[in-house]
């Protein structure tokens, strides 16, 4: 079959945005902080950016809010062409195995319920989930503000975060005309945004107490998401609410239980939050008075995950016995599965430009990028459960006594004890029968088994 000689999806649209803003390709390059040859290998589709290296570039292109989501969204359907091997045919807004999901986003979009929090494991897709919800918003006439994910769970987070980078992202991609009118009345938002003095907005100088400050900044941020909400209200998405600050979670309480159009789509780890923790409070509050929904996202089962590979994959993929592999080892983890096809799609291109089929069947192997993702993971675990992770994964059985831990880990029974609870918690170990452990993920055991922690 002729080689297609349209432009991937991302780099079409890279290049019509940078061509709408009249910048060059140097230029763009320049305020991203990137090279001028990184930038013409994206334009060309020769590579594909990922989260952090998008952000950047949405930045530099001052693109509006449609604008910037319709950019993410044509990377999900970018892949590398080559004159063998086809891209698949996907839609950009295909999710595997979460129409009920879906669905249960679109109903609360559709009505005025306060919030719906997506819980689940790490990897179990809560933030591709959101990214498709927040563009349904966008369609519904739904103004967002959203917040990504926090780039050091080990520290402690920083002051209002993540609603502040959500307000903050907000305000740099409004016409300062438009911002203007959004900012009247709210001058005490410039105590949250330092950013909005450059801009001639300055809160009133008076001496209040701390708390009277508080309300203020609170009431501010009120009137100027209200102010900023669009025919269908206004939502706040904001990733990873299992790290938001204190402050943070009291002003989203205040917000969302006051009169304002704001509401609330978030996603956080369940295994994170402990009934002490402080967005178990906003939680727990949030149900006590029928504010709240819950979606529990799960793995996918085998035939959802096999499905999910083919879709990032050539047709040529159907039979390859490394799908099969991939789909039995990623235990029905999107973040795996997908890191597995995009390492697999590498190889089915190489192959297919070889030319030459090899004498035994190629073998799949644990993806650098996979490892890496893993690694980062277990990277926050304190000391001692590295140490007792590492054990399991080690260990010749599949899964492990407490008494064999004890004597290999060298742990005082109490500590073994919490490192254990913690462990199972976080969904890292599992807990097959009383005081038998084994490692959740097969992912997670082979790296935790081969790669070091320390």
């Amino acid at each position: 079959m002729p080689r297609s000689t349209a432009s991937p999806p991302f780099a079409a649209a890279l290049r019509r945005y940078r061509r709408v803003a009249g910048i060059s390709q140097r230029e763009l390059a320049r305020r991203a902080g990137y090279s001028t040859d990184y930038v013409s290998m994206l334009e060309r589709g020769v590579r594909v950016p990922g989260p952090g290296t998008l952000a950047p570039l949405l930045e530099a292109l001052e693109l509006s809010e449609s604008e910037r989501l319709d950019l993410q969204q044509a990377t999900w359907s970018t892949v590398p062409t080559s004159p063998n091997v086809e891209p698949p045919q996907t839609s950009a807004s295909t999710l595997v195995g979460r129409s009920a999901e879906q669905a249960q986003i679109d109903a609360f979009l559709a009505r005025s319920a306060p919030a719906l929090l997506v819980v689940g494991d790490a990897g179990t897709g809560k933030t591709r989930l959101l990214e498709d919800a927040r563009r349904l918003a966008v369609a519904r006439g739904i103004t967002t503000l959203a917040a990504g994910s926090n780039p050091n769970p080990a520290s402690a987070p920083r002051s209002y975060a993540p609603l502040l980078d959500a307000l903050s992202g907000f305000v740099h991609i409004q016409a300062p005309r438009r911002l203007r009118g959004l900012l009247h009345g709210c001058e005490w938002l410039a105590r949250l945004l330092p950013e909005l003095l450059d801009m001639g907005v300055v809160a009133p100088e008076v001496r209040l107490s701390a708390e009277q400050e508080r309300r203020q900044i609170f009431r501010a941020t009120a009137r100027f998401l209200t102010q900023s909400a669009g025919p269908g209200g206004a939502l706040l998405v904001l990733d990873d609410l299992q790290s938001a600050s204190t402050e943070a979670l009291d002003l989203l309480a205040f917000l969302l239980s006051g009169p304002t159009r704001v509401r609330l789509l978030g996603a956080y780890r369940p295994g994170d939050i402990g009934s002490l923790h402080p967005p178990a409070a906003l939680v727990a509050n949030l149900l006590h008075r029928d504010d709240l929904e819950l979606i529990h996202l799960q793995p996918l089962n085998s035939v959802e995950a096999r499905h999910l590979m083919l879709n990032l994959l050539p047709p040529t993929a159907t039979d390859d016995q490394r799908v099969a592999d991939a789909v039995r080892l990623s235990d029905g983890v999107p973040l795996y599965l997908v890191c597995f096809a995009r390492s697999l799609r590498g190889q089915l291109i190489a192959e297919a430009q070889s030319g030459h089929a090899s004498a035994e069947p190629p073998r799949l192997g644990l993806p650098t990028g996979l490892v890496e993702v893993v690694r980062r993971q277990l990277a926050y675990l304190p000391a001692g459960s590295h140490e007792v992770l590492r054990a399991t994964a080690r260990a010749e059985a599949q899964a492990v006594h407490r008494a064999e831990l004890l004597a290999t880990t060298h742990q005082s029974e109490a500590t073994l004890q919490l490192t254990l609870e913690h462990l199972v918690r976080i969904g890292l170990l599992r807990e097959v029968e009383p005081d038998l452990f084994r490692v959740h993920h097969q992912v997670v055991r082979l790296v935790a088994a081969n790669v070091s922690l320390a």
